[in-house]
């Protein structure tokens, strides 16, 4: 029996040249230095100030882990889920985050955290060199990765997955030139990954996809051949189907597979994806994990997506399988959560670069012109960077730049007072706080939930859901529990929830709120000092303005409910909505320079807000500074073009200027905008009176008279526009309608 002999590349054969890279020096020392700029940018562009709460929590575990030597098998943090089983699965990154932070704070966190994603995305880039892409297209198309997972950006264990699918990606496409030292890379690193994050099952996936397609590859090679400088056999034989790369690439994913079960957990890690998924209280609770849909966030994942799915439909069989199956199943993997973006970018963005470099021949376009036409192209890469990346940064109240965590984000004032006060061990807390709570509080403290879904299960889950909604049963439920302490985050959206409920309970108090949580305690004896020193009986935390005066039904409660504003403005926590209250109710007691006191103050942290700045203008003009209010009218304009109440503040200045061309341009506006301001079109018609303009005026008047349709006033002016142009029936119409308008 002979033994059948399989292809291997040659050793000694150098890489194939990528196409359109820099031959002399002076070319390489340009790419050089550009792309340093560019990974120096994106460097920054990840040195953003902390706001998921998640980071917290691992913070707390990793002080566990090597206080107690030992990695938690149950839940130590909540009284809800106390004892019950708990796959840390992340680990290794809770430690490191942890040694991290007590080296050199949040800034060593965010340090290292730019490091590690600022890594992933060169490997990136390198992956899409490999695969025959221009440098200049590999780099553009590793910024528009980078801006794509832009919202995957915190220190949390999922960043080490991009890091990974990118090496991955490299040691497989090494593998396949015959570099047969890269196969010991993906199972060394599997043993880091798969104690940092379940992401690890997207390498597993990769490796599979990749064995598969060329298995593939090799079958349509033999059976239909095409002519291919890599798929050709030397000696001119068809092609095997067991060749060198589908041995490494098998080998590659069994000992991989190996190191999968390098874990304290063992096999039971396998099945950690799926213990979630099977439940849509988590799937509806946790925003990250909802489907994708089109928006701002998602754009360049369609467009990406559309781009391949077009190409993929004309190359036909050139292209490899793994490429055709990585398309079908992470595009399906990204269209099922919003997480799982970052796998689609970092998977496919060397796909998109070698298919579109073939199909524009970007290699031959790229590859002319000289030391000139390097720099500006280069040039023009950098600026791209900045344009794509910095921008998203500044202009941002969230994801901004910074070591440190965002102060608007988390309840540091309520847990303070928890801690000052001593309340009750047992907290109701919003979602999105477990993880800061049990890095304030503990071991103080045990809270009711937190980011671990699979910890507490679908019924804590389901418990949660219906005390934060104020289902029928959540007093019971809070009772049978033992909860005496509730600090509820405040709801995205109107609608009934705990803190409607909590405010008209008679044994619950309201002791802090702010923009982002409310803190009740029950009134009862270990709560006596805080509820004697902080109760508010007249605030709602979700009422403002006119909603929140109309609770109050007397001059009594009203001067109470002032008060109580007023002593949580001088707390040190700012807050936007006590502010707002306060330049509303100090407007409506005529006290306009108090009330622009408190616009400011709001200003200062929201220096954006349409609203607010609409309502210094009508501030500033009560206090008759005119020329500063229609400064702010037109700044209010410009960050929202079609705010009808500052175009009829504008007309009103201009017509106490005597500028009535200027008036009637603003009261067209606010006659025009959608939906019509019908303050503005009432102006508009008198004013059009002024230039006899009879017809114009008494189009708008009926505008005007189909919202308002018992204004006797404007019936009168519409019967004198039909007299002025000759319509005595349609005028006599008009004044028999003011005539009944009158009488009602």
């Amino acid at each position: 029996m002979t033994r059948r002999r399989t292809h291997k590349p040659p050793r000694s054969e150098p890489a194939p040249p990528v196409a359109g890279c820099a031959d002399t020096r002076a070319e390489w020392a340009i790419r050089a230095v550009f792309l340093a700029l560019a990974v120096a940018l994106v460097f920054v562009s990840r040195l953003t100030i902390v706001n998921d709460h998640d980071v917290f929590l691992h913070l707390r575990t990793g002080q566990w882990i090597l206080e107690n030597r030992t990695i938690p098998r149950t839940d130590p943090f909540s009284f809800s889920a106390q004892g019950r089983s708990w796959d840390d699965h992340e680990w290794l990154f809770q430690v490191f985050t942890y040694l991290a932070s007590r080296a050199g704070g949040l800034a060593a966190v965010g340090i290292a955290r730019a490091a590690i994603l600022t890594l992933a995305l060169f490997l990136l880039y390198r992956l899409c060199l490999l695969r025959r892409a221009p440098p200049l297209l590999a780099a553009a198309l590793t910024l528009y990765a980078a801006v794509g997972i832009w919202v995957f950006n915190e220190p949390r264990p999922y960043i080490v997955t991009p890091l990974g699918l990118a090496l991955f990606g490299l040691a497989l496409e090494r593998l396949r030139s015959g570099a047969r030292r890269w196969l010991w890379v993906p199972p060394a690193f599997m043993l880091l990954w798969v104690n940092m994050h379940a992401g690890f099952t997207a390498g597993c996936i990769l490796l599979a996809i990749a064995f598969a397609g060329q298995i593939a590859d090799n079958l349509r090679n033999r059976f239909f051949p095409v002519p291919s400088e890599e798929n050709d056999r030397r000696d001119g034989s068809p092609a095997l189907v067991w060749d060198c790369r589908a041995r490494d690439a098998f080998l590659c994913g069994v000992l991989t597979f190996a190191a999968v079960l390098c874990n304290p957990y063992g096999w039971r890690i396998l099945l950690f994806p799926f213990k979630l998924v099977q439940h849509d209280i988590f799937m509806n609770l946790i925003l990250e994990w909802n489907p994708s849909v089109l928006g701002s966030d998602s754009a360049l994942f369609y467009v990406l997506a559309l781009v391949l799915g077009m190409r993929a439909m004309t190359i036909g069989r050139r292209a490899r399988v793994a490429d055709m199956l990585s398309l079908v199943v992470f595009t399906l993997m990204a269209l099922s959560s919003r997480r799982h973006m970052s796998l689609f970018f970092f998977v496919l963005t060397p796909v998109a670069a070698e298919w579109f470099s073939a199909w524009a021949r970007l290699d031959r376009f790229l590859s002319r012109g000289g030391l000139v036409r390097r720099c500006v192209e280069w040039a023009f890469l950098v600026g791209l960077a900045a344009w794509a990346v910095l921008p998203a940064m500044f202009s941002s109240s969230v994801f901004r730049v910074g070591l440190g965590y965002n102060t608007l984000v988390f309840p540091r004032r309520a847990a303070d007072l928890v801690l000052e006060y001593g309340l009750q061990p047992r907290i109701f807390n919003g979602y999105n706080f477990g993880g800061y709570l049990i890095y304030r509080l503990y071991p103080q403290y045990r809270i009711f939930i937190d980011g671990r879904a699979d910890v507490y299960g679908a019924d804590i889950t389901r418990t949660y859901a219906d005390i934060y909604r104020a289902a029928p049963g959540w007093q019971n439920a809070l009772d049978v529990l033992g909860i005496n302490v509730v600090l509820a985050d405040m709801p995205l959206s109107e609608g009934h929830c705990a803190i409607d409920a909590l405010v008209e309970a008679p044994e619950w108090v309201l002791v802090y709120w702010d923009d982002k949580c409310a803190l009740f305690v029950r009134d009862i004896p270990a709560h006596r000092k805080i509820v004697a020193e902080r109760a508010f009986r007249r605030i709602h935390p979700l009422k403002t303005d006119a909603a929140l005066a109309n609770r109050w039904s007397t001059p009594q409660e009203r001067a109470e409910g002032l008060r109580e504003l007023e002593r949580r403005a001088a707390e040190p926590e700012a807050s936007l909505m006590v502010e707002t209250n306060l330049s509303f109710l100090y407007g409506r007691r005529g006290e306009p320079q108090n009330a622009l006191v408190e616009v400011e103050k709001f200003l200062k942290t929201v220096p954006d807000s349409q609203t607010m700045i609409y309502r210094r203008g009508q501030l500033r003009e009560q206090t008759g500074a005119d020329a500063a209010a229609r400064a702010d009218y037109l700044r209010a304009l410009r960050i929202n073009p079609n705010l009808s109440a500052a175009l009829v503040r504008l007309g009103a200045l201009a017509e106490k200027r005597k500028d009535w061309k200027e008036a009637a341009r603003f009261y067209g506006r606010a006659y025009r905008a959608r939906p019509m301001n019908p303050v503005g079109a009432l102006r508009y018609a008198n004013t059009l009176l002024r230039f006899e303009s009879w017809m114009e005026a008494a189009g708008v008047l009926r505008d005007y008279l189909d919202l308002e349709p018992k204004d006797a006033d404007a019936w009168e002016m519409l019967a004198y526009c039909y007299d002025r142009t000759s319509q005595p029936f349609r005028a006599s119409e008009a004044r028999t309608r003011a005539h009944a308008a009158s009488a009602e």
